[in-house]
């Protein structure tokens, strides 16, 4: 039984959105789904009237913008599949990797500040997100997902120590999120700092991504000072060896921001090895002897 046609047997599978016979049903005034197909002869029926068949396109452009939840499920589905094909063998089918799919869609996700308003004289409701500044909301989750900075957060490392310039805008096709991987070391303090356009208003993250978003533990350290031009600085100390993700977020406004990070010794943790491989008691000796009375000690014993 379909809402847009008379009763009839369907098929066994067809085109995610597409219409399924009529375009439209009795005394209906709306315009049809675009299918998967050219649209070409498409059959259209009216109450009164013989069925007619459109020799051209019903819709002369395939493509239309649409809201709700009945397109942004497909939508975040078939984003999600673009994340497995781009993890590779990474991927194996585990609810660990899962989650590592989900939180680089929520973690690099940016939030939006309008939500929907409805008044038809009779009803009326004003449904605003509140910004939550990486945190997510009763009406938007996380956000709005962008699939480019999902997908480089895991296959983009950025290297300690290296500036970087990058742009964030407003227009719906403009980078509204930065992401890249960053390898940090157990015990050495990594920091981190953007500078920003007096235009804008980004924040600064990093975060972990096996820890599950949802909860408190899935951002390490955030800067989310509000404020046009405001820079924003983090610091984080690992115990162990880890990958984390480096996310700069739109909030507002667009713009350069400009990256710079350092990795600093916080202490001699156990087990580590200074340059050359050299144990930290030796250099107690070399501050003691100098560097170049070790080098003559052991040619001598050459």
């Amino acid at each position: 039984d379909s809402s847009h046609g008379s009763t009839d047997w369907k098929h066994d599978v067809v085109a995610p959105g597409g219409a399924f016979r009529y375009i439209y049903a009795t005394d209906e005034d709306t315009h049809p789904i675009v299918a998967a197909d050219t649209n070409d002869k498409d059959e259209v029926y009216f109450s009164g009237s013989d069925t007619y068949y459109w020799e051209t396109e019903a819709n002369t452009n395939d493509y239309t913008a649409k809201q709700g939840t009945s397109m942004a499920t497909p939508h975040v589905a078939g984003l999600a599949a673009l994340i497995i094909d781009a993890m590779g063998t990474d991927w194996t089918h585990t609810q660990a990797d899962v989650l590592l799919v989900k939180n680089y869609l929520c973690g690099t996700a940016t939030e939006v500040q309008y939500g929907e308003e409805f008044d038809d004289g009779y009803d009326y409701y004003h449904n605003e997100p509140t910004l939550e500044r990486g945190d997510r909301d009763k009406v938007e989750g996380f956000g709005k997902v962008h699939g480019d900075a999902a997908i480089e957060a895991f296959l983009t490392e950025y290297l300690n120590g290296t500036e970087v310039v990058g742009t964030l805008g407003s227009n719906p096709t403009d980078a509204q999120s930065w992401a890249r991987k960053v390898e940090l070391i157990g015990g050495i303090e990594f920091i981190a700092g953007i500078e920003i356009a007096g235009t804008a208003d980004y924040d600064l993250y990093l975060y972990d991504p096996s820890e599950d978003m949802t909860t408190d533990t899935g951002y390490l350290t955030k800067s989310t000072t509000s404020g046009d031009g405001t820079p924003e600085n983090i610091a984080y100390t690992p115990v162990s060896d880890m990958t984390a993700y480096l996310v700069v977020k739109r909030v507002s406004g667009s713009g350069d921001f400009t990256l710079m990070t350092t990795a600093t010794n916080t202490g001699t943790p156990s087990g580590f090895t200074w340059p050359f491989a050299i144990p930290a008691f030796v250099w107690i000796v070399l501050g003691t002897l100098g560097l170049s009375s070790i080098i003559l000690i052991t040619k001598r014993r050459k």
